[in-house]
């Protein structure tokens, strides 16, 4: 979807991060206007792909977003992706199969991920020839095409169907495992088709399974199994991406419903916590460390060039007045401490102060060193590419502290997580 905005490592741009939140722009409109999600396609990308929801980088990506979406309603109209019943709660009791749906799914998602890489690899094992490996993953899918048509296409009517409950659940079952199997081989072949839309009819179909066996147990209190199906299909959505907030409101923005959303959420945030509980890493996230592992850098190729200036710190012996100041003024979630010689001493995160505020007397004797992390994890100037991006696919915030290594850990910048995607993204 991004392919628009990749057109830019052919112009010549002022700066990295403008040809990054350019190519961020492009996926962002691609991926509102394909499913007519304006507000979760911004998010996507900026939750997914840039770390961060920074005004800097967010406004671009909204405005890419609503322009997409303006131009692909006046061509086909305005209607939701998905047309299904209204949705309401049967009994409040419900809430618990929904819960149990979320972690089904959060212990689904990493197999799924883990599938696609063992495809790749036993492709890439069997067939090394490129040609050959599109000929065979073409083959495998054409053969179940042949028996099941439904798992041809780009799967918006499979999901129709079993977002409207047309399909008996032995037939959701068949196409489910067929659907799987084809996805397998076109990923693993090296074909161009993606695995979003996949993941969506992967998640609803698993949902109107297990919906179809609560409403068996329990008929009188839980809704239809199309319900179940729509928040299979967020919570897988979650689970897979790890990223909660965007299935949330892509869900949301799909159906147009407001009836979904509180067991929308709920599974989608069980569906998360198991996830990561299981496999730290999202399917981007996999596929963003596999890319740099394969990617030609220089053997010696560090951080060094993609380092920024610290624009500003926090010493040791600030008082708690300085540190809300400092987040109130530069809107960071952490503030790096340093000593009096520029030493880097650990991070006091935007979390730390919330439970000092609301008792001024005791926050009036508190100073920066006596709540900072100091295990907070940061970066030695010299350190390879490929192993600061995989800290910082680990960690939660969009930049990490680089210090001197040979200097007493001098701090002596920031090292952000889109300048290394963006790094390695120039170089294939």
């Amino acid at each position: 979807m991004s392919a628009t905005g990749n057109e830019a490592c052919f112009v010549r741009m002022r700066g990295r991060p403008r040809l990054q939140l350019l190519v961020a722009c492009g996926a962002a409109a691609g991926i509102a206007s394909a499913y007519n999600v304006p507000i979760a396609g911004a998010l996507f990308v900026a939750e997914i792909v840039l770390g961060t929801i920074a005004m800097e980088s967010f406004g671009p990506l909204v405005f890419a977003s609503v322009v997409s979406t303006l131009a692909t309603r006046a061509l086909l109209g305005g209607q939701p992706l998905f047309e299904i019943p209204h949705f309401e709660l049967a009994s409040y009791l419900e809430l618990g199969p929904y819960m149990v749906l979320g972690m089904l799914m959060g212990a689904l998602a990493p197999w799924f991920v883990r599938s696609l890489k063992t495809s790749e690899r036993l492709f890439v094992g069997a067939v090394p020839a490129l040609p050959l490996r599109l000929a065979a993953g073409g083959a495998i899918v054409g053969v179940f095409s042949i028996w099941v048509p439904q798992v041809w296409g780009n799967g918006y009517a499979a999901i129709d169907h079993t977002l409207t409950g047309d399909w008996l659940w032995t037939f959701v079952a068949l196409v489910l495992g067929c659907k799987l199997l084809a996805t397998f081989a076109t990923v693993g072949s090296g074909a161009v088709g993606g695995v979003f839309t996949p993941t969506l009819f992967v998640g609803s179909s698993f949902g109107a399974l297990f919906g179809a066996l609560v409403h068996a147990l329990m008929p009188a209190d839980s809704a239809s199994p199309s319900a179940y199906a729509l928040v299979g299909m967020g919570s897988f959505l979650a689970g897979v991406t790890h990223a909660p907030l965007t299935a949330i409101l892509m869900l949301f923005e799909m159906t147009r419903d407001y009836g979904i959303v509180l067991p929308l959420m709920l599974a989608c945030v069980v569906a998360y916590y198991t996830s990561r509980a299981i496999e730290p890493s999202s399917l981007y996230a996999s596929k963003l460390a596999g890319k740099a592992a394969r990617t030609a850098l220089p053997a010696n190729a560090t951080i060094e060039e993609l380092v920024r200036p610290v624009k500003v710190t926090v010493r040791h012996d600030a008082r708690f007045a300085e540190l809300v100041s400092h987040f109130v003024e530069h809107r960071h979630n952490y503030a790096y401490v340093v000593d009096a010689e520029g030493r880097f001493l650990g991070a006091v995160g935007l979390h730390d102060i919330k439970g000092f505020m609301a008792d001024p007397e005791l926050s009036n004797l508190v100073i920066a060193s006596e709540i900072l992390d100091p295990e907070f994890p940061f970066l030695e100037r010299d350190t390879p590419v490929g192993v600061a991006l995989d800290r910082l696919l680990q960690h939660y915030g969009e930049r990490l502290p680089v210090v001197d290594g040979h200097g007493g850990r001098m701090l002596v910048g920031t090292l952000s997580k889109r300048d290394v995607l963006l790094s390695v993204g120039m170089r294939r």
